[in-house]
């Protein structure tokens, strides 16, 4: 009976801002308790990458005119970095005349270079989704 006259709040813990795979936390199965790690969990979800999605970032530019067989060149175009963002993958969306022939993403800015195929010169609208993740 004293166990449940000392019953802590939850305000009273401190947060674990980097739980590892070894942590717990509690879950329960009907009325029984039970105790689960952060590995079990990324299992559970097939996360095994231990990368956690901060914020997708819609990235739109314009890419110049560009003659027939041309590159463009690498072309820099800045982005806003979500808070304790380590790890940029960058999707390309939007389709036009000329096709993306490299592309990275480091922090704030997405690096692209598109090669016109077409027989005519070409420039397009380029959008690009950037997830950022962090490492957890």
């Amino acid at each position: 009976m004293a166990d449940a006259l000392n019953v802590k709040k939850i305000s009273a813990f401190t947060n674990n801002t980097a739980p590892a795979d070894t942590d717990f936390f509690l879950t329960a199965t009907g009325n029984v308790a039970k105790k689960t790690t952060v590995a079990q969990v990324k299992g559970l979800f097939g996360v095994s990458s231990g990368l956690k999605l901060l914020e997708a970032t819609m990235v739109k530019f314009k890419v110049p005119s560009t003659t027939s067989g041309a590159s463009t060149g690498t072309i820099t175009t800045a982005f806003n970095v979500a808070d304790g963002a380590t790890v940029f993958v960058p999707v390309y969306l939007a389709s036009g005349w000329l096709t993306p022939a490299s592309c990275s993403a480091v922090a704030g800015k997405l690096n692209v270079s598109f090669i016109n195929t077409t027989a005519a010169t070409h420039s397009t609208d380029a959008t690009f989704i950037v997830l950022q993740f962090s490492e957890f």
